[in-house]
């Protein structure tokens, strides 16, 4: 079997599976001017006013879908999403004019680092908050990557703090609870304080696509919506994706298992292990793991926590002579790190035919510049904007073989 014949396609089905319009239209429903969600219902005539907020890598297709459901209602609305993610899902859903309705603003961020742009979106923010009428509602999107699209530094921390303490936490091996926690104590914004600058007779509702292990509120989008004012619902995660990608697995004749959902540490260490375990594993079998890893870095190189994962995958499957095994790691979101790149694939091969053409990959490892490695060895996987985000997902497989 050619690996990369099965590894976009697998990429896809765990992919279109938790897109933000798929999980809305999948979980919401309008009933005349009734919006329900399981067994939440509201109604959009006891309100004076109804708006839309839309946050994250894939604010894009949640504000799009969450517009059509809310069209009777006009609503004025704030999308926030990363550099270019807008042009991407206008490219995609072949339409110059989203909404078709002039009461849009949209406005993208710098991601994973804030800059000017991240400071700019939280000051839009702000004002758009502060706008909301008495007794409205606020319909809220939120995908992953808010903490730093958005910015709204608290009175006396200067901006270029915030910049440093991200840039040292993102290079730290830090995983994101720790990175947001810190990021919250420094924003206006974070940790509630998104419903905190609304009108107390304004009522939030946000629907959230996690990419947080363990989906927890105050976390993800470093808890903007975290507060006892506003009713949270989690319509997507890491754990309906690999799901979607075991079913695929099995349907092309792989034995699957999702190993976990929650994959964390070093993604150097388990990157070794996981091609440990699946040399160990038998014919057929096809290993899934969620979660997010981290990587501290030490390297002058350019790479991302996927990238390095599955270097070191790499690495263990040709020390042990092993050329059957293919190991997967990719970002949801389509970028890994600072990169162009969702992610990388390897086995035995690629890193046998690289140090034939003079690559160290030992080296490449040491200094953090996987990217590097992968770009020139021909399988570094690139899928764009995905707009959608609900952390990594890395697989491992052996070809398929006959029954005996």
């Amino acid at each position: 079997m050619d690996p990369t014949s099965l590894i976009l396609p697998a990429i896809r089905a765990a992919l279109e599976a938790v897109l933000p319009d798929v999980c809305i239209q999948r979980n919401l429903r309008r009933n005349g001017r009734v919006l329900s969600y399981q067994d939440f219902h509201v109604s959009l005539d006891d309100y004076t006013d109804v708006s839309l907020f839309a946050i994250g890598k894939g604010a894009m297709p949640m504000a799009d879908a969450l517009h059509d459901l809310l069209s009777v209602c006009s609503p004025k609305t704030l999308v926030i999403t990363k550099t270019h993610h807008a042009d991407a899902f206008r490219t995609k859903k072949n339409d110059s004019v989203l909404f078709k309705s002039s009461d849009v603003i949209i406005h993208e961020g710098a991601h994973p680092y804030p800059d000017a742009s991240s400071v700019e979106a939280g000051e839009i923010i702000t004002r758009f908050l502060k706008e909301r009428k008495r007794n409205s509602l606020l319909i809220c999107g939120i995908t992953g990557g808010a903490s730093a699209l958005a910015v709204s530094p608290i009175p006396g921390i200067h901006f270029d703090t915030i910049k440093l303490i991200n840039r040292t936490l993102l290079s730290s091996g830090a995983d994101i609870r720790e990175v947001n926690l810190v990021r919250s104590r420094l924003d206006t914004l974070k940790r509630g304080g998104f419903v905190n600058l609304l009108d107390n007779s304004v009522h939030p509702v946000a629907f959230i696509l996690s990419d947080v292990i363990g989906d927890p509120i105050e976390t993800i989008s470093s808890g903007l919506t975290f507060h006892p004012r506003a009713k949270n619902f989690i319509i997507g995660n890491n754990s309906l994706a690999c799901e979607a990608l075991s079913v695929y697995a099995r349907s092309l004749g792989f034995a699957p298992e999702i190993k976990t959902n929650s994959l964390a540490g070093d993604a150097l260490e388990q990157g070794k292990m996981i091609a440990h375990e699946i040399m160990a594993a038998g014919n057929n079998k096809f290993l899934i793991y969620g979660g997010e890893t981290t990587v501290k870095i030490t390297g002058s190189g350019k790479g991302g926590r996927n990238q390095e994962l599955a270097l070191a995958a790499g690495l263990e499957l040709a020390n042990a002579g092993n050329q059957e095994c293919t190991v997967v790691a990719f970002g949801t979101d389509g970028t890994d790190g600072p990169t162009d790149a969702a992610g990388a694939w390897v086995n035995g091969l690629t890193m046998d035919r690289a140090r034939r053409s003079g690559l160290d990959p030992e080296y490449f490892l040491k200094e953090n510049d996987s990217y590097n490695f992968f770009n020139s060895a021909g399988s570094l996987i690139k899928t764009g904007p995905t707009g959608t985000n609900v952390s990594d997902i890395i697989f491992a497989f052996r070809p398929l073989k006959a029954s005996a």
